[in-house]
């Protein structure tokens, strides 16, 4: 992928950045609402704004992008502060500001080994600060402390006439329940499916739901879970994407997460005496496996050479179409 900045003169991109790889499982992203009643203590303000905050744990650099709106005065400083919830901590981390009552905050910076680890840790947060409340109108804890739910994976994939959703939680300290979330396409409202209670615990917990689908107008479905702790505070997981077209070509692995080191997956939509090339890659971009299959109604692989953890199964039909799904042993 790659940055792209347009002009009049330049339509079609007068300056470009390609985007660089990552040292694999050491980015982290971090995100939040800032509102004043995060403050502590709390601030009556309709102030507002949504930081993004990217960590290379490698070279400990941190990168910060938000937008705000709705101060009650002009803004005059932003920064990341060490703290957990509930708590102060002094400004550590300075950013950059634009605007007044709305605008942007931005910057980048070498942190501390120490404080990249607060981060990891949700000990940190996002805060900025204004003439009548110097010490923060505005606050976005960042990371999960708030929710002690530490989910591991959410996948789905189409089942028959259903969807299968599956996803595992490493621990469930004080967790409640998940809620399963469909979102309307056409409107953009997400509708509440289902209500799963979590079973607790420090122990990891695998769950699955079967859901009859709300079809629209287009080929895919959006899915996400609410994640709700005893409290009532929440969290949402990230949003996955399930083709659901019958008629155009599709990849379906069934089980997943794999049962008896057995990957087994149907591609539809194309004729029976296809080939296609299967590649198994890890999330490091590695190739663990690869071989070759002379049909594509049914296909399995067998991945006991495979450590625990999440994979990609890669097809590439010699009619150039490529397709890919997300699993996990």
């Amino acid at each position: 992928m790659y940055a792209n900045v347009r002009s009049t003169t330049f339509p079609n991109g007068e300056i470009r950045a390609q985007l660089l790889p990552t040292s694999p499982f050491e980015s982290h992203v971090f995100t939040g609402l800032a509102q004043g009643l995060q403050e502590v203590p709390p601030v009556l303000s309709p102030g507002a704004g949504v930081p993004v905050v990217l960590l290379d744990r490698i070279t400990r650099m941190v990168y910060v992008t938000a937008g705000f709106t709705g101060l009650t005065s002009n803004i005059i400083a932003a920064h990341l502060h060490p703290g957990a919830v509930g708590t102060v901590g002094p400004p550590d981390v300075p950013l950059n500001i634009s605007g007044t009552t709305s605008g942007t905050v931005t910057g980048i910076r070498t942190v501390r080994a120490t404080f990249a680890d607060s981060m990891i840790n949700g000990l940190t947060y996002f805060n900025i600060h204004t003439a009548p409340n110097p010490d923060g109108e505005i606050r976005a804890q960042l990371g999960n402390l708030t929710l002690p739910v530490k989910l591991t994976y959410f996948n789905g994939y189409k089942d028959r006439n259903l969807i299968a959703l599956l996803w595992e939680a490493a621990q469930e300290i004080d967790v409640k329940n998940y809620e399963v979330e469909q979102q309307n396409i056409e409107t953009g409202e997400w509708i509440k499916k289902a209500t799963i209670s979590a079973n607790g615990g420090s122990a990891a917990r695998k769950y699955r739901f079967d859901d009859i689908p709300t079809i629209g107008r287009k080929d895919y479905l959006l899915y996400r879970l609410k994640m709700i702790d005893a409290d009532g505070k929440f969290v949402y997981s990230s949003i996955i994407r399930i083709n659901y077209s019958q008629s155009k070509t599709g990849l379906t692995i069934m089980p997943n997460p794999v049962i008896n080191n057995k990957l087994r997956f149907t591609i539809t939509g194309l004729a029976s005496e296809q080939k296609a090339e299967i590649s198994v890659i890890d999330l490091g971009g590695r190739t663990m496996l690869k071989t070759s299959a002379s049909t594509l109604l049914n296909n399995n692989i067998d991945v006991s050479t495979l450590s625990s953890g999440m994979y990609k199964l890669i097809i590439k039909i010699n009619n150039g179409t490529i397709l890919q799904e997300t699993f996990s042993k």
